[in-house]
């Protein structure tokens, strides 16, 4: 699941179905979001 993503940062949380919680660069995630 990905918080949507805020004006004032291009980071976001990824929470993985192991229920780690993870702060990635969208940039280069993003296609994990989808």
């Amino acid at each position: 699941m990905c918080l949507d993503d805020q004006p004032a940062s291009h980071y976001r949380v990824i929470v993985a179905p192991t229920g780690r919680v993870r702060i990635e660069d969208t940039k280069r995630d993003v296609a994990l979001c989808r």
